[in-house]
């Protein structure tokens, strides 16, 4: 078993070419008979991909599986037994995710912690899924940062994507402060004002019970609105256990506008044939008038194919307003699942 050679830390440049192994040992791996798929956790040596762990997907069990350093041999750190058949997406031996749905979700994200666990105690590696990173690591590095705008020297223009827009990021605790559109500097005040975001806007505007509210659904195409998404899904990775940025590119949003501002959002995208409900944000100031169900609830009228949806980690604050619709809805609408990723981690040490 895995504690048992792995009993004190390693140097990790004397045990490497023991312990990791390569994209040939992957693809091995994934044409095994009734191996559905095979997840990596790797570390990046001379800038080829080493995997160091393996989570390897079999009906309704997923193995973690590492290289033991004295036998060479793959060994088992555990197996994950499930209630119901993992979903495997995978582009590539790098490019692979299983994916848990309903209960299995978190028996998923507690198995992934246990094995991240296990790797913590010998080796000093951060394990984080890519694009993303936990609410305490940004909160612990935002408190310690002093970085308050645009115009502070460690805030710095970066490219994201192929948009005709730049993004204003620090570089000590990566908190957006803004973006460049056609060469002017747009602060978040003007990001968040919505007669400036709604310029040009052609997509959909839905009207809500509420005065002077209403809803309007983008597909990620109109830049200045995802600007303003860009700095609400930021600010929304401080409060959701795990959460990855808006991806104009992948996903699509609803946001709610009220009294002339953006007060928060709802995205999602539609990965293979079910639909994902990636974040649910609504800004400090505008909460507590109920602009999150009301999301939620326009969303599932209007925009829900189907009978089930599915939740990408929704945190503590969101859950009890999906338990709730999901009662109420049990019978003739839509209802949803908890989703959970186990995605390759390229591991920092």
């Amino acid at each position: 078993m895995y504690s048992d050679f792995l009993t004190e830390s390693m140097d990790l440049t004397r045990v490497f070419h023991l312990f990791f192994r390569t994209e040939r040992e992957i693809r091995s791996l994934t044409q095994t008979e009734g191996v559905d798929g095979v997840v990596p956790w790797y570390v990046t040596y001379n800038d080829e991909p080493r995997f160091h762990t393996a989570f390897v997907a079999r009906g309704k069990q997923v193995t973690a599986l590492t290289v033991s350093p004295e036998s060479g041999e793959f060994v088992e750190i555990e197996t994950l037994e499930l209630e119901n058949s993992s979903f495997v997406s995978s582009t590539g031996p790098w490019m692979t995710d299983i994916l848990f749905f309903g209960e299995d979700a978190m028996r998923g994200r507690r198995f992934k912690e246990r094995v991240a666990n296990s790797i913590r105690s010998n080796f000093d590696f951060r394990i984080t899924p890519p694009g993303r990173k936990t609410n305490e690591e940004i909160k612990s590095r935002r408190d310690r940062c002093q970085c308050n705008s645009v115009n502070d020297d460690i805030v710095e223009k970066e490219q994201t994507g192929d948009g005709p827009y730049k993004i204003f990021r620090c570089q000590n605790c990566k908190k957006i402060h803004g973006i460049e559109l056609g060469g002017k500097k747009i602060t978040p005040r003007k990001l968040f004002d919505a007669d400036w975001a709604l310029e040009d806007f052609r997509g959909d505007i839905v009207e809500i019970d509420e005065e002077n509210d209403y809803l309007i659904k983008t597909d990620g195409k109109h830049p200045r609105i995802v600007g303003s998404l860009h700095l609400l899904s930021d600010a929304s990775m401080e409060e959701s256990e795990y959460s990855g940025a808006f991806d104009p590119n992948e996903q699509m949003a609803l946001l709610y506008i009220a009294d002339g501002r953006i007060a928060g959002f709802l995205s999602w995208n539609e990965p293979v044939q079910f639909q994902v409900l990636r974040q649910l944000y609504v800004r400090p100031e505008a909460r507590r008038r109920g602009f999150a169900e009301t999301l939620v609830r326009h969303w599932i009228e209007r925009y829900c194919r189907n009978d089930v949806y599915f939740l990408d980690q929704p945190n503590d604050l969101s859950r009890p307003l999906f338990a709730r619709l999901d009662d109420e809805l049990a019978s003739n609408g839509p209802t949803s699942k908890e989703y959970f990723a186990l995605q390759p981690v390229n591991l920092e040490y």
